[in-house]
């Protein structure tokens, strides 16, 4: 099943997309780690195109695939400059406050909780895909 809805692109649309994903995941899992996985993702990554991809004032596109095996969840932005979040470098946690730089945190922890994380860049618009496995 897919389904998917589109969010204007503002923080106070936030609510609205931890709603969408709680009722798709709803019936489908009731797993903590999944869930939190991709809510946690659908907040770094909508948030990220609230913030950085400023030049587009298009809806954000939400869709959530679910199958008997994983779970499916891509962020859609259109009309925007490609950003590969899977090539932003690890950050070191261990590194003294001095040594550590602003931004990344939150693409740190939604690749160590998410299964996997990919992107594409098609036509001017940003994929960004997160997917969990459900326990069988």
């Amino acid at each position: 099943m897919t389904v998917e809805r589109r969010f204007p692109k503002a923080l106070g649309a936030l609510e609205q997309v931890f709603a969408f994903v709680d009722e798709v995941l709803d019936p489908v899992t009731r797993e903590e780690r999944v869930r939190y996985a991709l809510a946690l993702g659908a907040e770094e990554f909508f948030t990220n195109c609230v913030k950085y991809n400023l030049r587009s004032a298009h809806d954000v596109l939400i869709r959530i695939r679910t199958a008997p095996a994983s779970i499916i969840l891509q962020i859609l932005d259109d009309d925007v400059d490609p950003f590969d979040v899977t090539r932003v470098a690890p950050r070191d946690l261990h590194a003294s406050i001095a040594g550590k730089r602003v931004g990344g945190l939150g693409i740190h922890l939604s690749r160590e909780l998410l299964d996997d994380l990919a992107y594409e860049y098609a036509g001017g618009t940003s994929i960004v895909t997160m997917t969990m496995k459900l326990e069988a």
